[in-house]
């Protein structure tokens, strides 16, 4: 878990962050090479997988945990791909432990507001990702106890 919180740490982001179009990271490569994933894209990637696996688990609170820990080490950190990767962590995470994260969203809610409030731009693009993935890995529990 460590590992790939590691590689999330990292995400590809091009000098002319500011200069890109709106679809951007929509448009298809034409010339049939398919490009390799960024490390972020396979720690996200893994650990939701990983976490969706759990969901099927008993022992599920021990992952929660362990994320748990990692977010709040680094939810406030001077390096803002590790804050970066803490609301990742969060987000990828939510899917598949969205029973054991809905009593928790107190704690939560916070952090992802401290994320959009960030002055580095992919950590406030992650707040804000954050926010439309609890808003459908969490419904109706986010908009009931924390709409405001």
């Amino acid at each position: 878990m460590d590992l790939l919180f590691e590689y999330m740490t990292f995400p590809a982001v091009g000098e002319n962050w500011d200069d890109l179009p709106a679809n951007e990271g929509e448009v298809e490569n034409d010339d049939g090479d398919d490009e390799e994933p960024t490390d972020a894209a396979v720690g996200c990637t893994m650990l939701d997988r990983i976490c969706c696996a759990a969901s099927k688990q008993k022992d599920k609170k021990a992952l929660l945990d362990h994320v748990s820990s990692l977010v709040l080490a680094n939810a406030s950190h001077d390096n803002w791909g590790r804050r970066y990767a803490s609301i990742e962590a969060l987000m990828y995470s939510a899917e598949g432990l969205n029973e054991l994260f809905a009593p928790q969203l107190g704690n939560i809610v916070p952090l992802i507001a401290q994320a959009i409030n960030d002055p580095h731009k992919v950590v406030q693009a992650s707040g804000i990702m954050a926010v439309s993935q609890f808003a459908c890995d969490l419904c109706p529990v986010l908009q009931q106890n924390h709409h405001a």
